[in-house]
């Protein structure tokens, strides 16, 4: 769940309409991150996120993806300051662009951890459309942020090395592993 994670960096969540996916600031005892969504679903998506049982777990898997990226961003922040200072300021578009595929990283990480996944994945035939999706769908994360922790994990190498071929075609603006 994100709520916890949330919790320990002191990371307030906004969720309101934004021209960016997310964002990340600094605020003096903490951060505040804002998620982008429809105006009249920002309620529903803190009440999700607020919710004892739920944690997060149920949020839109873009949303939770955004909310585990921008939480990435600040652990490059000094916290012992009020309010925390960031400790990595890019400075070329080059440096931006690897600080953003880092955070994705973490994010996958975050919602896909690596002991959790080992297990899963002995259980999930990567050759079977269904249990690739079945996968994503364990961990509401999407199709393609599922295949970015698998290559990283090295597990999609040796699957497509075994044999195995995806295609992914797009059904109702969603991919799909065919």
């Amino acid at each position: 769940p994100l709520r916890p994670l949330l919790e320990a960096s002191r990371a307030e969540v906004v969720f309101r309409p934004l021209l960016v996916e997310g964002a990340t600031a600094p605020r003096p005892d903490g951060f505040r991150i804002y998620c982008r969504c429809e105006a009249d679903m920002a309620t529903k998506l803190k009440s999700q996120l607020d919710d004892d049982q739920d944690m997060g777990r149920g949020l839109p898997r873009r949303t939770r993806f955004t909310l585990a990226h921008e939480l990435a961003h600040t652990f490059f922040f000094e916290r012992d300051t009020s309010p925390p200072r960031n400790q990595l300021i890019p400075t070329t578009d080059a440096m931006l662009s690897k600080l953003e595929r880092l955070c994705d990283r973490a994010a996958g990480t975050l919602l896909m951890p690596e002991d959790r996944m080992a297990k899963d994945i002995c259980q999930c035939d990567l050759f079977s459309p269904d249990d690739i999706q079945g996968l994503a769908s364990h961990y509401n994360v999407s199709l393609v942020a599922l295949l970015y922790r698998l290559k990283e994990l090295e597990t999609l190498e040796h699957a497509m090395e075994s044999g195995a071929l995806f295609l992914i075609s797009m059904k109702n603006g969603e991919p799909v592993v065919n």
